[in-house]
């Protein structure tokens, strides 16, 4: 564009019968081809890895169905042999004025999202007001769980997540062993937990849960055993996610450089 002459005061504009001089390299057609079949190959090698990762998800979540489907059979173990419970603050402990935004973020049941706690950095209070609530405070492997609206709602809070408090419409369900984080997750989002609470449900505009009813919750038998086998099923799979988006970012890095080279003539 150097040869492009400009008119205007504080804003310049390129002369039109200047832009038309502008000479553009154009590949011939086999060339073009060539370049059209690395770019796709590149491109072909992204789509698959990330069909892959979609799937990683899908395989966790099988996993867990199958563990729970094995448990058939619910014997006199209930919920309440593998967890304690803590209900979250009340709502005269947070009041809105508290809300700030990228303190130390509130789980509340909107942030109960495929079986995992999710953030929310605007829905958060001051470090301060967090020293205050400290007693609900969350652990990588506790399990939250909405304690109103939908029953079941639930989901593990991972290692790495930062500080976070437990909502005034939840539960802290913490595992007396971590590694039953992952399973019991799942057992508290599967339909039949869900029709259980939904039954010990009061309420009439919103449904809501006691402690009681949860601590009662028959398990599978074998949970202790099959919750273990979940959560090293998890670790591997996660190992393998995470090897593959390594690979995705290169991929990804491959093709914009091949991009860059293909649009210099370089390549």
């Amino acid at each position: 564009m150097a040869t492009v002459s400009g008119v205007g005061g504080s804003l310049l504009r390129a002369r039109p019968e200047h832009v038309k001089r502008i000479e553009i390299p154009i590949p011939s057609l086999e060339e073009q081809r060539r370049i059209a079949t690395i770019l796709d190959g590149a491109d072909a090698i992204r789509t698959k890895r990330r069909a892959q990762l979609a799937h990683f998800e899908e395989l966790k979540s099988a996993t867990h169905a199958s563990k729970l489907a094995e448990g058939n059979r619910y014997p006199s173990s209930r919920l309440g042999d593998f967890v304690t419970l803590k209900t979250g603050p009340f709502g005269s402990s947070v009041h809105r004025e508290d809300y700030v935004t990228g303190g130390v973020p509130l789980i509340n049941p909107t942030h109960l999202i495929e079986g995992l706690v999710k953030p929310d950095a605007a829905i958060s209070v001051p470090r301060a007001k967090a020293e205050e609530l400290s007693a609900f405070s969350l652990k990588a492997g506790d399990v939250v769980l909405a304690r109103r609206g939908q029953m079941g709602r639930a989901g593990i809070f991972l290692p790495n997540s930062g500080p976070a408090l437990c909502g005034t419409g939840s539960m802290i369900v913490r595992p007396n062993n971590p590694e039953h984080g992952q399973l019991i997750a799942s057992y508290l989002n599967s339909p039949r937990t869900r029709r259980q609470l939904e039954a010990s449900a009061s309420g009439v505009t919103m449904l809501n849960i006691n402690q009681k009813a949860v601590l009662e919750l028959p398990v599978p038998e074998n949970f202790s055993e099959r919750a273990i086998e979940v959560a090293h099923n998890d670790e591997y799979i996660r190992a393998e996610r995470d090897r593959v988006a390594t690979a995705l970012r290169t991929d990804e890095e491959l093709f914009a450089t091949l991009q860059h080279r293909a649009f210099r003539g370089e390549l």
